[in-house]
């Protein structure tokens, strides 16, 4: 059964089937909501029930916090329509970047960085990150942080690590060549640096060191001088 979809404030409304996920059923429809990871696990797609009936499938708990809950505030990629719905979820812009791969280069065993030129620049913040279409594979997109702030040349730099079966790090790792193709998405998420003086206490792991890295880069560039402290698990 076929139920339809309002999503406020953008007032853009589409139709979605019982079995298919509220992020799902937009793609099908060319309407873009904000997600990361389509899995349940990053809490980028979250959004708020306004009216209708649902059913909220398994994300990791941490992702919603008991007042959230409380103001009935839901993981739209693991959201299922059960009658028509009105949500309030953030739509971006469908726009896209073609890319030119201008370097690969390994910084360990399975990790490589990754170096892409846009065709045109792309407007993001130091901790940000992209949609990378997975080349060969329609709607298949992996999301990974930009390691660099923005720099003047317009290059972007990724860290990305290789995953056993992994349909874009096995592509990136065997297949892909210097001047090859990658079709970015729009940059997405919130974890930016902020405009104020606090220290700044940043923890990571592996490559998730590369929005951390960005985001000290840019204050070091900028002529901040609060203090900053950085826990590191390799």
């Amino acid at each position: 059964m076929e139920y339809e979809i309002c999503l406020e404030p953008s007032g853009v409304r589409f139709k979605a089937d019982e079995n298919q996920n509220i992020v799902e059923a937009a793609k099908a429809h060319h309407v873009a909501i904000k997600h990361g990871c389509a899995s349940g696990s990053c809490g980028d797609c979250k959004g708020t029930i306004l009216s209708g009936e649902s059913e909220q499938g398994p994300f990791m708990p941490l992702l919603l916090l008991p007042t959230e809950r409380a103001a009935g505030m839901a993981i739209l990629c693991k959201l299922y329509p059960r009658s028509n719905l009105r949500l309030q979820a953030e739509v971006i812009s469908g726009d896209i970047w073609n890319t030119e791969i201008v370097g690969l280069s390994k910084l360990a065993w399975n990790v490589l960085e990754l170096r892409l030129r846009p065709e045109k620049p792309y407007p993001y913040r130091s901790g940000q990150y992209a949609r990378m279409a997975v080349p060969g594979q329609e709607n298949q997109w992996r999301s990974y942080s930009m390691a660099t702030p923005p720099q003047d040349w317009g290059e972007l730099v990724f860290h990305i690590r290789e995953l056993p079966g992994g349909l874009f790090s096995r592509w990136l790792f065997y297949q892909a060549q210097c001047g090859d193709a990658i079709t970015l998405g729009p940059p997405q998420g919130d974890f930016a640096l902020q405009d104020n003086t606090r220290p700044l206490l940043c923890i990571a792991a592996g490559t998730g060191l590369a929005p951390i890295e960005a985001i000290i880069q840019e204050s070091m560039h900028t002529g901040q001088t609060r203090p900053i402290h950085l826990f590191y698990g390799a």
